[in-house]
């Protein structure tokens, strides 16, 4: 990407983030996505059911943040057990 930024569809002058700021905004994002879930009627009652299940909110954070770390293991495997028609 660094080479060919333009060709690979970002800013020429893009700067990578480091894995500490990744994290970071992971986390960040995993916390506004419970809290306007929590907010959002339809979404409230089924997300508050998973964090039961995980027994607290930073539980359940911990796990969709370990999902979004690790998504190409969670893709590879999810293809290998739902066929994708084709």
């Amino acid at each position: 990407m660094k080479e060919h930024p333009v060709e690979a569809g970002l800013d020429a002058n893009f700067t990578a983030i480091d894995e500490q700021t990744s994290d970071e905004l992971i986390e960040l994002s995993v916390e506004e996505m419970i809290k306007s879930s929590i907010k959002n009627l339809t979404e409230a009652d089924n997300l508050k059911y998973l964090i039961r299940i995980f027994a607290s909110k930073s539980l359940f954070a911990g796990e969709i943040i370990a999902l979004i770390k690790n998504r190409k293991i969670v893709l590879n495997f999810s293809q290998s057990i739902i066929p994708t028609g084709n």
